[in-house]
């Protein structure tokens, strides 16, 4: 019997659960509207050519009903329009469910040649790029809907929009870096045949996904209009909403039996579920209801999770598959016992943690944390609850263990699998009093997906790479003291609900400190297209660094010590849940 999975545990964290339904995919269509993309080429313009683009991706999504939501924004007008907008930006068209309306609107647009459109938001010549990205990402923040996958796909015939400015080159690639910390894609469509995608947005593309050192001079991630046309017609990922079921011997899903409409949403979407769809659900939860009161053997696990005949697999593959890894770690439990373990207790989270069990300190890297981490500090003024506190955090760091359960931030947000290290206060009196650090740790299937055709591809760094990393790390790495940097966004968020609360008609601009001496970054990095040469290696500067860093036989320590079996723990009743409010 097959059923359907509803995945709402960790949605942003992880995209690759097992047996889940996803979300629904949100596209903001960054589009030029500078003086160039109206300039008309082979009977056309550009910018004509991009609206006729968004219309098409908007009636794919309406036609088949995939629920997806778009978004369009002008990056280059004279005037401002649209929530907290920046200068030269404006938005088209909010993000939200493509419908009939909003396609006639554009529609009309086209028809008209986008006069009244031009005459409406005007055009200038230069506009701040990094504004227009870092927008697009504030509009897809904004939305109140449950996205799974979140794409930034920007159109312009301008290869080179910051020119000569240094600092606003810079300011675009750190805009790129926080796109691939978000999980937001973003891709660029490229107008004109003298385009050259490495003065600048190849570069950008390739930070916003993680790549930049994997391959730089042998792949061009810049698309054309045909190739996105092209995509929209064979409805890839980006545009198409997936659905996936439980099923040990059958591993693809037949189109023919899952209709586009049968979409996991909001409980105050205007769209519904099949009845098919809720049976199927409904068979599932009673299911977990079950399988929840059972004491499951790890025996039982690895018999039931063992497949025969035709679906028998490598003993290498049967590891990834069925017991990942955090870390260097292993932990005895799939992604999908876990989850069913865990989810009838899941349903009573508001906010805070929920202890699972706890795992050494030294077997969890915390360079391989997912997102930005937490600090964790007792909830409120009640004297039990930090001296509850204070115990804990005491034990845990005289025993050298973290603990390991569930997280909620909010009551919106969601449920994320997280590491809690105990930490000390700082010697020097002005960083972090006592408390926890609160990290995301990906699963091994996580870390070691990776798409066949990327195999085939070379991804060793040539030695001009290695040479600019040397340089460059040598140059911009600073000693780290816990006040230096202001928390940019924490303020921003400050000054926005300030001003809704005073009802300004603008909100006051916060100053971010994060940005490292602006005006000299290109004197401090200088030529990286050069080979340089001198630099220190990199083990010897991090020696030179200080006494703050880990001994060097932290790891062979580590590798002595055995991991925790979590379902043991769980069997064993060696494992208490509670909560911690924030």
């Amino acid at each position: 019997m097959e059923g359907v999975i509803l995945d709402d545990i960790d949605e942003e964290e992880d995209n690759s659960w097992n047996n889940q339904i996803s979300g629904r995919n949100c596209v903001v269509f960054l589009i030029d509207s500078r003086t160039e993309m109206f300039k008309k080429t082979k009977g056309t313009s550009y910018f004509l050519q991009s609206l006729i683009c968004c219309r098409d991706a908007m009636l794919d999504i309406a036609r088949k009903q995939k629920g997806d939501m778009v978004g369009v924004l002008l990056y280059g007008t004279k005037i401002s329009e649209g929530k907290y907008a920046p200068d030269n930006v404006a938005i088209l068209q909010d993000l939200t469910v493509p419908s009939i309306s909003v396609i006639k609107s554009f529609i009309e647009i086209i028809k008209d040649e986008y006069k009244q459109l031009r005459d409406k938001y005007g055009d200038v010549k230069e506009a701040d790029l990094t504004r227009a990205i870092n927008y697009c990402q504030i509009v897809i923040h904004l939305s109140k809907k449950k996205l799974h996958m979140k794409n930034i796909v920007m159109m312009t015939c301008d290869d080179n929009p910051c020119g000569d400015n240094e600092v606003a080159a810079f300011r675009a690639r750190k805009q790129a870096s926080e796109l691939f910390q978000h999980q937001i894609d973003f891709d660029v469509i490229s107008f004109g045949e003298q385009f050259d995608s490495s003065k600048l947005f190849k570069e950008l593309v390739l930070t916003s996904r993680g790549e930049l050192l994997k391959d730089w001079k042998n792949k061009d991630p810049i698309m054309k209009i045909e190739d996105l046309r092209n995509q929209i017609e064979k409805e890839p990922r980006k545009f198409l909403t997936t659905v996936k079921t439980e099923s040990p011997s059958k591993k693809s899903v037949n189109p023919a039996t899952i209709q586009n409409d049968e979409l996991m949403n909001d409980e105050d979407d205007a769209l519904f579920l099949q009845e098919e769809v809720l049976a199927r659900v409904k068979e599932h939860e009673e299911r977990q209801s079950t399988s929840a009161q059972q004491q499951v053997q790890p025996s039982d696990i690895e018999t039931t999770n063992k497949p025969s005949g035709r679906d028998a697999v490598d003993e290498s593959q049967m590891e990834v598959a069925y017991y990942p890894y955090i870390g260097e770690k292993c932990i005895n439990i799939t992604k999908s016992e876990l989850k069913k373990r865990i989810l009838p207790q899941k349903l009573n989270i508001r906010r805070g943690f929920q202890l699972l069990g706890f795992v050494p300190t030294v077997d969890v890297p915390l360079f391989l944390s997912i997102g930005e981490p937490y600090f964790v500090l007792p909830y409120g003024r009640d004297k039990n609850n930090r001296t509850a506190f204070s115990h804990l955090l005491h034990k845990c760091h005289d025993r050298g263990v973290s603990m390991l359960g569930w997280f909620c931030l909010t009551k919106s947000s969601p449920v994320s699998l997280t590491f809690l290290h105990p930490l000390h206060r700082s010697t020097d009196g002005k960083g972090h009093p006592d408390g926890f650090l609160l990290v995301k740790i990906p699963f091994a299937d996580e870390l070691f997906n990776v798409d066949e055709e990327e195999c085939k591809i070379n991804h060793q760094a040539s030695e001009e790479q290695l040479n600019a990393a040397k340089q460059i790390i040598s140059k911009v790495t600073l000693p780290y003291v816990v006040d230096m940097f202001n928390d940019s966004e924490f303020n921003a968020r400050t000054t926005m609900i300030e001003a809704l609360a005073m009802d300004y008609e603008n909100v006051p601009e916060t100053e971010d400190n994060t940005d490292i001496d602006l005006e000299d970054i290109a004197t401090i990095l200088g030529d990286l297209s050069g080979i340089f040469t001198g630099v220190e290696d990199p083990e010897e500067t991090s020696v030179k660094a200080g006494s703050k860093r880990p001994a060097p036989d932290r790891r062979e320590t580590s590798k002595e010590r055995k991991y925790s079996d979590i379902v043991a723990m769980i069997q064993n009743g060696q494992v208490f849940f509670f909560i911690f409010h924030l």
